[in-house]
């Protein structure tokens, strides 16, 4: 019985670096692969072996966060956004705020740049249209970028830049 614990360790083990070669998960993200593709394994050894490799920093929910961030705010995604999707990904609301430093790399030139291409902004004579029309085109970007995860705050500041 002891080979047979020992060989699923392994098997374990060796399934997570395989996952982690590709790319990171979160601790949580592992646990449920590991509990699909390994129904006999206990819960109880699953959380020993990922216990064991995050205290040897090969699971980190910390270089997760960070990666994911930045790869989510090049995408154009909002601070709101990126802080939902990484608390489903089981991110600790704790580690999410102490990394809000990571939010401030969110560019809003970038961010103003990508919604004048969409609304195409540089083609629109403002003097000429109506002031509904400009109303709704403003309201168009707000729903948009509240859609992507901006707030309030920074959609003003986005806006500012685009009319």
């Amino acid at each position: 019985m002891k080979n047979k614990s020992s060989d699923l360790r392994r098997t374990l083990i060796a399934t997570i670096y395989s996952l982690l070669g590709r790319k990171d998960y979160t601790k949580k993200q592992i646990l449920k692969k590991l509990q699909t593709k390994f129904a006999e394994a206990s819960l109880a050894l699953i959380n020993e072996v990922i216990e064991e490799l995050t205290a040897k920093n090969i699971i980190s929910d910390q270089r997760f966060l960070e990666s994911y961030v930045r790869s989510r705010i090049s995408a154009g995604w909002g601070e709101n956004k990126i802080k939902l999707k990484l608390r489903e990904k089981g991110i600790d609301k704790e580690l999410i705020n102490d990394n809000l430093v990571l939010f401030d790399l969110i560019n809003f030139e970038d961010i103003a740049d990508y919604c004048k291409r969409k609304y195409k902004i540089d083609d629109i004579d403002f003097t000429k249209i109506e002031y509904a029309e400009k109303t709704k085109l403003k309201s168009k970007i707000m729903n948009h970028l509240a859609q992507k995860g901006f707030n309030y705050d920074q959609i003003k500041k986005i806006l500012e830049l685009v009319l």
